[in-house]
């Protein structure tokens, strides 16, 4: 608890100060895909530390869910994912799909759902995000889950289950999904 504790100021520090970083990791196919399909790629934040030094989200990710910041960081890397898709459409270049990690703790604030819709008005945004979310993360919060969900689709974005198959009833509970 305590190094949590110290991770937790570390991250409320950095968001402030501007210390997180964004990194985009190609997802390519395992087959030969179309030349149509746009180029897709998955987000990934990392944190630059006081010293420099640069931090995988493995180590302060855990800390900002257990005491609640982690809505910061998420809506952090929605805006920047939106900025860089607005990028690709003022400049008249079709956008890639990004994949965007969101914690479970932010898919059952409401006011985390507010800010994603107001940032997917544009359908070409929208169509261009696809959210991840764990499979333990929608178990937990089944209903505020599958309510995200729906809302959030109506804009045109897409859902990809991360960890899928790692839950107790991963099929059972797929059924339920939007």
């Amino acid at each position: 608890r305590h190094r949590e504790m110290y991770w937790v100021s570390r991250v409320t520090r950095a968001v402030d100060e501007g210390r997180l970083e964004l990194y985009s990791q190609p997802i390519m196919p395992t087959r030969a895909a179309s030349p149509r399909l746009p180029p897709f790629c998955e987000l990934l934040v990392r944190l630059r530390d006081d010293d420099g030094k640069l931090i995988l989200p493995g180590e302060f990710i855990p800390a900002a869910e257990r005491y609640n910041i982690v809505g910061a960081i998420d809506r952090w890397v929605v805006e920047r994912a939106v900025a860089r898709l607005r990028e690709y459409l003022a400049a008249g270049r079709e956008p890639p799909l990004l994949a965007v990690n969101l914690s479970g703790n932010s898919i059952c604030e409401r006011s985390f759902l507010d800010f994603v819709l107001a940032q997917v008005e544009d359908p070409a945004i929208g169509r261009s995000l696809c959210f991840e979310i764990t499979e333990t993360a929608v178990i937990t919060s089944l209903e505020q889950a599958v309510y995200f969900m729906q809302q959030v689709k109506k804009s045109g974005c897409r859902f990809s289950l991360d960890d899928f198959g790692t839950g107790l009833s991963s099929f059972h509970y797929l059924k339920t999904l939007p």
